[in-house]
This record gives C-alpha cells, structure tokens and sequence, in this order.
C-alpha cells in the first residue's frame, strides 16, 4: 500500500501491505511521515491564506525539490485561484452564462 500513485513499487516507501494470509502489515515510520504531513505541521503553510486549499501542495514534488516529503510544494496555486476567482466575476458582471468549461486548477 502506497500513500502516493507516484510511488508505487518502491518498498522503501510503502505504508504497509496485505500479507497472503489477508492481514495488513503497516510501516508505523512511513505511515506516521505521510498522515503528519498537514498544513497545520508545516509553518510555510501556517501562514498561506491558500493552503487549506492547496493541502501544501504534492508531497512527491516537495521531496524532489527539498529532499523531504513533509515539506510543501507551492506551484502556483494561489495566482491560478486569483485568476479563475477574477474570470468568474467577471464572466458574472458581463452576465455570461455560468456552467462553461473553464481551465483546470491543476498543471496537469
């Protein structure tokens, strides 16, 4: 069992498994490291106005940049928000109609 699709397959990583007989085994270590990465653990995000929306941002990307999986990750979440936020209103004020399809929050 996996915290992240991003890492699958690397037991070094995994929070637990299902033993043959249908038991799971869990990583304490590895689990404990992935439920306490919070925005509330992390003072970067203490202080973000975004990151209950955010969630710290992708913990496989923080690891990658900083080393640390408990690190945040920000991308630019908080400019794109502001942005569809801005559109919205404005679309709103023109009277458009609301339900068109508009860009995704995330890079992907």
């Amino acid at each position: 069992m996996y915290a992240c699709w991003e890492r699958t397959g690397n037991p070094k990583i995994r929070i637990g498994r299902i033993a043959q007989d249908g038991t799971i085994e869990t990583s304490e270590a590895m689990s404990s490291l992935w439920r306490n990465r919070t925005v509330t653990s992390n003072p970067v995000c203490k202080q973000c106005r975004y990151a209950l929306y955010c969630g710290g941002g992708c913990a496989v990307l923080a690891e990658g940049r900083t080393g640390r999986l408990d690190r945040n990750y920000c991308d630019g979440f908080g400019f794109r928000l502001r942005a569809m936020v801005a559109e919205a209103y404005t679309d709103h004020a023109a009277g458009k109609q609301a339900g068109r399809s508009v860009a995704p929050l995330c890079d992907n």
